[in-house]
């Protein structure tokens, strides 16, 4: 019977206990103290620091045994400062020294207090043989780190630098996902930009589908007028309250604002599922805009005939939605007949000379009967022809 070599019993145990660092992959700190801890059980480790250098910046993450005193641990960071500006070619020394003066993790309690005596760096790399940066130990034994022991440490460093470089890939991930949520945020709701995130994790390219919407299109009466008899600022600032209010009663009611188009609204509401609520929303969203109205700001701006009015159409039917536009700039958007409706019926109602129109598709899915809906079609218009509507009782 064959017996294991030590080292191999050493390479087994040892992966095996780092294997547990899956549990830490996203923090990349509890990560790198799993890491320290795992290794340390096959060294002695006093001292355990892990420098990062990502987009020409460098980040530290310090493990530290309480017996450590602080002149001793700045005394390990001048050889880590070296081997940095050295083996990693950092060049920005004004910021790194900065970055070491705030990593002294000390309190005032210590235990019997070693110097550390033992200092050792390996570069770190990903599975494609990337740099991921280089990690130091320090040991309070002499001449602790001789070939065997260095040795140990080289053959587990591989699997090191693979997971930690995996967890600071999927930190890094949440980050940018975190920061584009936040950037965009204010041009597009975040329903359209956590599905723009998924489809790039899925696929490459501009992704698209069918879908079944209801298309809200809305714009301000006589605003050609309005701009004529104002200043540009005060119609910017007058456009801003107005998309500020109107926005809110959309969005309140679950809808999804697709683009501006001057002083134009296109917004969505998705009926794939659940076509009759999407309508409900839909006129409660259509409703309520016309109701705040008397409610916004419009102090900043001369009125066409002292008035100030909005007029909202509402169809449903399928459109395509998906990333349209060149390599310069792209957005998410919908297309189809539907939107073109939505808007004829937005102009109808100066005729009707109501503040919303809805089509018949609309009307046949609403079942809330709060909305009191009006036909307004002519009494001779056969059924098959699309009939128009309204709401009973007008804001």
């Amino acid at each position: 019977m064959q017996t294991a070599r030590p080292e191999e019993v050493f390479l087994e145990s040892g992966r095996y206990l780092l294997s547990r660092a899956i549990l830490h992959m996203g923090d990349p700190k509890a990560l790198v103290g799993h890491l320290w801890k795992t290794l340390a059980f096959f060294a002695d480790l006093d001292v355990f620091v892990v420098s990062r250098r990502a987009a020409g910046s460098l980040q530290l993450l310090v493990c530290l045994n309480p017996s450590v005193t602080e002149p001793e641990f700045e005394y390990f960071l001048k050889f880590c400062k070296q081997d940095i500006v050295l083996k990693d070619r950092f060049a920005d020394l004004e910021n790194l020294e900065r970055l070491y003066c705030s990593q002294a993790p000390f309190s005032d309690q210590r235990r019997d207090t070693k110097p550390v005596s033992s200092y050792a760096c390996f570069p770190l790399q990903d599975p494609d043989g990337a740099s991921v940066g280089l990690v130091h130990f320090g040991s309070t034994r002499n001449h602790y780190f001789n070939p065997t022991v260095a040795e140990r440490l080289t053959s587990l460093l591989p699997f090191f630098g693979a997971v930690l470089s995996r967890s600071f890939q999927a930190r890094d991930l949440e980050e940018r996902r975190g920061g584009l949520l936040t950037l965009f945020a204010k041009f597009l709701p975040e329903p359209v930009i956590q599905r723009l995130l998924d489809e790039q994790r899925q696929a490459k390219g501009t992704a698209a589908r069918k879908a079944r919407v209801v298309i809200l299109f809305s714009d301000i009466r006589s605003f050609t007028a309005i701009t004529e008899q104002n200043g540009a600022e005060a119609v910017v600032r007058f456009l801003n309250r107005h998309f500020q209010a109107m926005v809110a009663r959309i969005s309140a009611h679950g809808g999804v604002i697709d683009k501006f188009i001057g002083d134009a609204i296109v917004a969505v509401f998705d009926a794939d599922e659940q076509p009759s609520e999407a309508c409900n929303r839909a006129v409660r969203a259509a409703r309520d805009m016309l109701l705040e109205l008397p409610r916004v700001d419009v102090s900043s701006v001369v009125l066409s005939q002292g008035r100030y009015g909005i007029g909202v159409g509402l169809h449903m039917g399928e459109a395509v939605a998906g990333s349209i536009g060149s390599t310069e700039k792209m957005a998410y958007t919908v297309i189809g007949d539907v939107i073109d409706r939505a808007e004829e019926l937005e102009g109808e109602t100066k005729h009707y000379r109501v503040g919303m129109l809805m089509s018949q598709a609309v009307a046949e899915a609403v079942t809330d009967p709060e909305l009191g809906l009006v036909d307004l079609s002519p009494p001779d218009q056969t059924r098959t022809e699309d009939h128009i509507f309204t709401l009973g009782s007008p804001p």
